[in-house]
């Protein structure tokens, strides 16, 4: 049986996705095995792309794909609006500190030199570590690092250690860079019940090095304030002199 020409190209659709029975499929292939024009159809068919569909996108996707898109830009805004903050903070800061290093007065940005700096060396003190605190206070001073290496040394050596410290009042004063430090002591060797806690010296910072001067004020820890009858109870230790000399670098005019 010989299919018409009209008749295999209405069965082309289904043939070519194999949705023919087995009898109108051997029909369909004997007729285009000797029909060239149907045989031209068949193949124009099957080369064709098939035709890309749109996605379906459900009305809750939409909707969270807004809300995430809100999202984000919502943290742009803040994220740029605290950068935006902080760097306004940053400049106001600087302002104010360029202003007070041109007066000469209040915190100024060797303020913050000079207490670093002064933080290290109270840090290599209260850490036993006189060769860091020696060469950090001779560096530019009146001393060199083995003359303050050696009296800290000794200090060490009579029991004496760094238990804590405390820098205050840091600021430039008639353009001159100064501060405070408390230095908290313990001396092992010590019997009397007289004992000095803390020395108090002052700390100035200028070309770029810092200075601390031989202690001012002395403070003692007396166990009854009434067994003190006077200033002469309370002795200086013997290791004073080596103290002052250690931490004096620089007596300013």
């Amino acid at each position: 049986m010989n299919l018409e020409c009209c008749v295999v190209r209405d069965l082309l659709p289904s043939y070519a996705e194999g949705l023919c029975s087995p009898q109108t499929a051997a029909l369909m292939k004997t007729h285009l095995a000797g029909c060239e024009e149907c045989k031209a159809a068949l193949d124009a068919m099957t080369s064709e792309a098939p035709a890309p569909q749109e996605p379906i996108i459900s009305a809750r996707q939409a909707n969270a794909g807004l809300k995430a898109a809100a999202r984000r830009f919502k943290l742009g805004v803040i994220a740029k609006t605290c950068a935006f903050v902080f760097l306004g903070v940053i400049m106001v800061v600087c302002a104010a500190l360029g202003a007070n290093q041109l007066r000469g007065e209040g915190v100024g940005f060797t303020t913050i030199c000079s207490y670093l700096k002064s933080r290290q060396i109270g840090e290599a003190l209260y850490n036993g570590d006189p060769g860091r605190a020696a060469g950090l206070l001779a560096a530019g001073g009146t001393k060199s690092r083995q003359e303050i290496e050696t009296a800290l040394t000794g200090l060490l050596e009579q029991g004496v250690t760094v238990t804590g410290y405390r820098l205050f009042g840091f600021g430039l004063e008639n353009g001159l860079e100064q501060g405070k430090v408390m230095l908290s002591l313990a001396d092992a060797g010590r019997a009397t019940p007289y004992s000095l806690e803390s020395v108090q010296l002052t700390c100035y910072f200028q070309g770029g090095r810092v200075y601390w001067t031989q202690p001012q004020e002395y403070y003692w820890s007396v166990p009854d304030p009434a067994d003190a009858k006077n200033a002469e109870d309370m002795v200086r230790p013997a290791w004073i002199p080596t103290l002052e000399q250690a931490l004096s670098t620089w007596s300013p005019g």
